[in-house]
């Protein structure tokens, strides 16, 4: 029989409703700008081939499990579960980037039906990923912070037994929590974009299932998850702890992919070696040179100058083999010259070359190249 509205529901789904449509209008952010293309879901830091595996080997284990638990348990029991939704979005996601992704390993460009949709497809399989990490991490927490909890209290043993079944199996554990390994090493792997703003798609999934749950109550008369099947006092704070949990989740997936920005930019960033002694990329040497000089802080930008260039490298020479610096030079002798000075030609020529006659230099110039050279 129909059941009398239920309010918290209902409110929860308006808010989600007009969240979605607030934040793809109103704040549009970089999805105006932004140019979907194919290229945004194979493009990956490391090796195409790796991740053409993996979207292979999840996407063919999911649609696996899904068939089992289809033919098991039979499909329209499963189509009312969220749970179910998001794994079979997840399946799909993973099926159509393993195709993507070998298409791309092989060297094949899109052509005919795929070029036309190219773009369309590449937002909507964004949009997908951004679903799929949200709601791996919404659905796993939602499941073992309240479902679970709520399952042991039922007070009625026979009923409890069921509920905590239901919950703790195989299909389960893959579900509310292996979904989030397969989200976090797609993630790794993959340089997909993730856009601030796609908190409007993602909001607009969870407004579809929270309008189905409602209409389906107002069919039934039962909630699909029975935890909400309480006082009303408690379903308002239930209610409020599950959209809470949608902004946190969203958050986390912002932070991972700001972290893994600045791990990719900081090994990114790491320049070569010049030729001579090895200075460490923090400036701070690992030991000292053989003559004895300390290796200081370098600047990995530094240009190595040609012996013409550095007029005054005699000075460097000098330093070296009186194994000591100048009062006047504040700045510490690095290994960039000492290898400066150590691939030098004719000293002597270069300098000779650099004069003009009769030109006199101060008694003061002789460091200064190197602060203008060097630093």
């Amino acid at each position: 029989m129909p059941g009398a509205l239920p309010i918290p529901l209902i409110a929860l789904d308006l808010v989600v409703i007009a969240q979605a449509v607030l934040i793809l209008r109103a704040f549009p952010g970089n999805l105006r700008t932004w140019q979907p293309r194919l290229e945004d879901l194979t493009r990956t830091a490391g090796s195409s081939r790796r991740l053409a595996k993996f979207r292979c080997i999840v996407g063919f284990y999911s649609l696996g499990l899904s068939l089992i638990q289809g033919f098991w348990a039979g499909w329209g029991l499963l189509a009312k579960w969220f749970t179910m939704w998001t794994w079979w979005l997840m399946t799909a996601y993973f099926l159509v980037g393993a195709w993507l992704s070998w298409r791309d390993v092989r060297g094949e460009a899109p052509d005919g039906a795929l070029l036309a949709l190219s773009s369309r497809l590449a937002f909507w399989m964004v949009a997908a990923f951004h679903i799929l990490g949200t709601m791996a991490l919404v659905l796993t927490g939602m499941t073992w912070t309240l479902l679970l909890p709520s399952a042991y209290s039922l007070p009625d043993a026979a009923a409890r037994a069921i509920a905590v079944e239901g919950i703790c199996n195989f299909g389960s554990y893959n579900q509310h929590g292996m979904n989030v390994v397969f989200m976090l090493i797609e993630g790794w792997l993959a340089d997909i974009p993730v856009i601030p703003s796609m908190a409007g798609v993602v909001s607009g999934w969870a407004a579809a299932y929270t309008t189905f749950a409602v209409i389906r109550y107002m069919i039934v008369g039962k909630y699909i998850y029975g935890v909400l099947a309480c006082a009303l006092p408690q379903q308002w704070a239930r209610t409020a702890f599950v959209y809470g949990l949608h902004w946190l989740a969203f958050g986390t997936v912002l932070a991972l992919s700001w972290i893994k920005g600045r791990i990719r930019k900081g090994v990114g960033s790491e320049g070569v070696h010049p030729p001579g002694p090895k200075v460490p990329h923090d400036g701070t040497a690992a030991g000292e040179l053989g003559n004895g000089l300390s290796t200081g802080p370098r600047r990995a930008s530094s240009p190595m100058p040609s012996p013409c260039r550095h007029k005054d490298a005699s000075g460097v020479i000098r330093r070296i083999r009186e194994n000591r610096r100048p009062a006047c030079d504040p700045h510490p002798l690095t290994g960039l010259h000492v290898a400066a000075a150590l691939q030098l030609g004719n000293l002597r020529t270069c300098r000779r070359s650099s004069k003009s006659p009769g030109q006199h230099r101060p008694p003061h110039h002789r460091a200064q190249p190197l602060k203008q050279h060097f630093m």
